[in-house]
């Protein structure tokens, strides 16, 4: 059988030798990596307000201890009434614009399009591209905020013009624990003070069968070199049960996702995930870990705003918005984007950070 060929035919002048063409291959696109954790996750739950700010009510039920007897006539015990407040969110506004000018067309090379016969850019191509660019730019902005919620309990607004912390809001500390993973003979114990901790602090009345931890490389990589981890590793590639030690094809279960990005171990009850940096961005501190409880009701949710436009007034948000505007002289098109959008935690309580005594310790967001 013959072997086939790849002929490219797409040729170009030599920039250094004008009287020469000079072949031309596919382009190499290079992208940053960004995964988006958060949303394969499934854990935050998307609400799209009409105001850009809003009202949550906040209802601390109050239960009496186990009812005393009474003698037959005597009057009752008396239910204390539940206390009822409202927490006031404000969303922030995180805008980008960009412009496309005559410069950015005439005469550029458009290598992707040099196989369809056509080497130049056309204003359409253009203006693809930037909104791709914003596009990938809300989706992370909404990918970082959501990590940082997690790991302070603020709102992400990085300038300040929105600054509220929810452990502060709920009057509740965080949960900070001391995992020695690498002395410790088994970190049974530790794991399962970890999760008491999120059964004892629901406070929802919701009975909680799976949790996770997002935990940073040297956190995960404790976890798996852990001695007794490692016998338990051992056996099931005994057994014939593919495990970390042979496999990465480890995606994230239950959502379809079956890819070698995010390594995971299942333990105790609780499915530990790497989270490595990506695009420069750390999204877990070194020696880090955070444990949180899967499928409570509403207890993460992201909240979307309108932009400040007439057409938008009193209307459901979006979780991305774009504008084009030409100017009448023809020399230049403006495009304005934003997105608007406030992560939240109904119960910061319900996230225990766990680290390695020589990992990085965690600032307490609030002491009561």
């Amino acid at each position: 059988m013959s072997e086939q060929k790849f002929l490219s035919k797409a040729l170009a002048f030599d920039p250094a030798n004008a009287n020469q063409r000079i072949e031309i291959t596919p382009a190499i696109n290079l992208v940053p990596n960004r995964y988006f954790l958060m949303d394969q996750l499934g854990m935050f739950r998307d609400v799209f307000l009409t105001q850009k700010h809003a009202l949550v009510p906040v209802y601390n039920e109050v239960l009496p201890g186990a009812l005393q007897d009474y003698n037959w006539g005597e009057k009752s015990q008396t239910l204390s009434p539940d206390n009822k407040r409202y927490m006031r969110i404000d969303v922030p506004h995180f805008p980008a614009s960009y412009a496309i000018t005559p410069q950015d067309v005439e005469g550029i090379a458009s290598w992707a399009q040099v196989y369809q016969g056509n080497d130049l850019q056309t204003i359409d191509m253009v203006r693809e591209m930037k909104l791709a660019k914003a596009r990938k730019a809300h989706a992370w902005v909404r990918e970082v905020s959501r990590f940082n919620l997690v790991t302070t309990g603020s709102v992400y607004a990085p300038r300040g013009t929105v600054t509220q912390n929810f452990y502060q809001e709920f009057g509740v500390a965080r949960t900070q624990l001391v995992t020695d993973l690498a002395t410790s003979t088994t970190p049974d114990a530790q794991v399962n003070q970890v999760v008491a901790a999120l059964q004892d602090n629901l406070q929802s009345g919701e009975i909680v069968s799976r949790f996770i931890a997002l935990c940073s490389p040297s956190y995960f990589q404790a976890l798996i070199n852990n001695a007794y981890i490692t016998d338990i590793l051992k056996a099931q590639l005994a057994g014939g049960v593919s495990n970390l030690l042979l496999n990465r094809q480890v995606g994230l279960p239950g959502t379809g996702n079956e890819s070698p990005v995010y390594r995971n171990f299942e333990y105790q009850g609780v499915t530990f995930y790497e989270v490595r940096p990506q695009a420069g961005t750390t999204f877990i501190p070194d020696g880090q870990a955070y444990f949180m409880p899967v499928g409570v009701d509403d207890l993460f949710t992201t909240y979307y705003a309108t932009p400040n436009k007439f057409a938008t007034v009193n209307t459901a948000a979006q979780a991305s918005y774009a504008w084009e505007f030409r100017d009448p002289k023809d020399e230049i098109i403006e495009v304005e984007t934003e997105t608007n959008l406030l992560n939240f935690v109904s119960r910061p309580q319900e996230i225990v950070v766990a680290y390695l005594p020589s990992g990085t310790v965690p600032v307490q967001p609030y002491t009561p």
